[in-house]
């Protein structure tokens, strides 16, 4: 009869970052690249020598299936009980009160948003443009006036 070796599995649980050197090389050499991952190792003196030097950084976990590719559920899908085929659904009925609040609500939101609010200050328009233009014979030293000099001769 063949003999059943047992096996660990082995999930890296925290990271390296802060600790020697040597623990980081005894996660790795455990097969563990990346944080939360599971390996298979065979139960060996030798494995659980090194499990048991970093204790802090991963832990001996049962197996779940397939260790490199465990299975979670992301989402669940909650179907619909099935609808009563003689029956019609039928919408509900508003009453005409309440079909008036929310028309109401409906526009003072519509309006609220678009209008400006009573509180805020008016802007102020902009004054007419009020152009500078150059004078001749002016200074153009200012710094404003970049790329033009004054030259000697438009003086004469």
């Amino acid at each position: 009869m063949a003999e059943t070796k047992k096996s660990l599995y082995i999930e890296w649980v925290r990271s390296g970052i802060g600790f020697p050197r040597r623990q980081k090389e005894m996660v790795r050499s455990l097969g563990l690249r990346r944080l939360h991952q599971v390996v298979e190792r065979p139960d060996t003196p030798q494995i659980r020598g090194l499990v048991a030097k970093i204790p802090h950084l991963v832990r001996v976990v049962e197996r779940q299936g397939n260790p490199s590719k465990v299975s979670s559920a992301e989402y669940v899908i909650l179907l619909s009980e099935p609808k009563d085929e003689t029956a019609p659904a039928e919408p509900p009925a508003v009453k005409p009160a309440e079909a008036a609040a929310s028309e109401a609500a409906r526009r003072l939101t519509t309006d609220s948003s678009t209008a400006a609010s009573p509180t805020a200050p008016k802007r102020k328009k902009p004054a007419a443009s009020t152009a500078v233009t150059a004078v001749e014979g002016a200074s153009n030293n200012s710094p404003g006036m970049s790329g033009v000099e004054n030259n000697p001769k438009d003086q004469e």
